[in-house]
């Protein structure tokens, strides 16, 4: 007895201290949830629980968090006022802290940005920081659709030292005095007169009238990257490519949930009919786990976010996944564990096939069969032009 508790005991002290931490913080989520949160997210990373579980739990709790926007969020998450929590820069992966604070800064002395050529000007920040900013989101006042926000950053001159620093330079359709013809013949101007005809135009590739036939249609329009109303034809993201973008760049979506895109386009789709002919849904939410008795199978999918196997539990292995809804936890004996390994550590999204218990409050789920959830093509299906892939690839896992 002693040597076992020689690998997994505590002192009386540190046992005490532990307890009145836990009483604080209890005490604290429950009537300030809104501090509570914001004090838990600004010390990432920490602890078992990522920001986005942290979030979805205090918007359970009433709390209203405002996104992450370049005209207010700072670098940590702030207290607008009770219950408001406005989104911090630190949560954009791979955003420093100096440049975050350059941002802030010159918000603070000169107000607020007038548009992307401002905000590049003014704070003189790299592309590939301000096309992180864009990415997540954080430039929606200044250009409410993020493609066409990255659109726009690829066609500004970045060159500090350019006179069109921060402006989209002038077109360099003009060629340069210093150019050569690219082929033999010249005719006595210079001009390559296989080229081009005698009144000087591209002979090739312009129409009579001097509009370029191959791309163009006659009202002078690109015909095959603008739309009717002259704006860059650049598609919509759909639902599932807006949470990737926003999972990858931050880890959490204020707008949307994986699990819960999912059980509207297609587990919601697959309830199973009772004998009374009702429809009964397939697939639980972590939710509704407390509302079903001891012992009933169910099967759930949810987005893995931790996974514990602790050396004094035998080779259990204990997981907790997320949906729309909440937590819910798994408990994976060893023989199960053993055929499933490889699937808990690769796949982001997990569908779980077991036994409710459900004793006393205290729910979770013995495991009977866990499998990578395989996302239907129906949801995969890309807007056209979109370069975005379908796994959630994050941080925290």
């Amino acid at each position: 007895m002693i040597e076992g508790f020689s690998q997994y005991g505590f002192p009386e002290s540190h046992a005490a201290s532990f307890a009145l931490l836990t009483y604080i913080s209890c005490w604290l989520k429950h009537h300030h949830p809104d501090v509570f949160t914001v004090a838990l997210v600004n010390s990432q990373p920490m602890g078992f629980y990522p920001p986005r579980q942290l979030i979805s739990d205090a918007e359970r709790h009433g709390v209203r968090f405002h996104p992450l926007d370049v005209q207010h969020s700072e670098w940590d998450y702030t207290l607008i006022r009770s219950g408001h929590v406005r989104v911090g820069l630190r949560s954009v992966d791979g955003l420093g802290e100096a440049e975050a604070r350059q941002l802030v800064q010159e918000r603070q002395l000169r107000g607020k940005f007038r548009d992307i050529e401002d905000l590049v000007r003014r704070t003189r920040l790299q592309k590939k920081v301000l096309t992180k900013l864009a990415t997540a989101g954080a430039l929606f006042q200044l250009s409410s659709d993020p493609r066409q926000t990255l659109f726009a950053l690829q066609g500004l001159d970045f060159n500090q030292q350019s006179f069109f620093y921060g402006t989209e330079p002038l077109g360099d359709a003009a060629p340069s005095l210093a150019s050569k013809p690219l082929s033999g013949a010249s005719a006595p101007d210079g001009r390559d007169q296989n080229a081009f005809a005698p009144d000087g135009r591209d002979q090739q590739h312009f129409a009579p009238d001097g509009r370029d036939q191959q791309h163009f249609a006659p009202d002078g329009r690109d015909q095959q990257h603008f739309a009717p109303d002259g704006r860059e034809s650049i598609p919509p993201e759909t639902e599932w490519e807006q949470v990737v973008r926003e999972f990858r760049t931050k880890g959490f979506s204020l707008t949307n949930h994986p699990i819960g895109i999912l059980r509207r386009q297609v587990l919601n789709q697959r309830a199973l009919r009772a004998r009374d002919g009702s429809l009964v849904p397939q697939y639980h939410t972590a939710e509704g786990l407390s509302q079903i008795r001891n012992g009933a199978t169910v099967r759930l999918v949810g987005l893995r976010s931790l996974l514990q196997k602790p050396p004094t539990a035998k080779g259990v292995c204990f997981v907790s996944l997320e949906d729309e809804t909440g937590i819910f936890n798994a408990i994976i004996m060893p023989d199960v564990y053993e055929k499933i390994r490889l699937v808990l550590y690769s796949a982001n999204i997990l569908e779980v096939y077991g036994v409710l218990q459900n004793y006393q409050g205290v729910v979770h789920v013995k495991a009977k069969e866990v499998r990578a959830f395989e996302l239907p093509p129906s949801v995969l299906q890309l807007s056209p032009g979109a370069n975005l892939g379908a796994n959630l690839t994050q941080s925290e896992s």
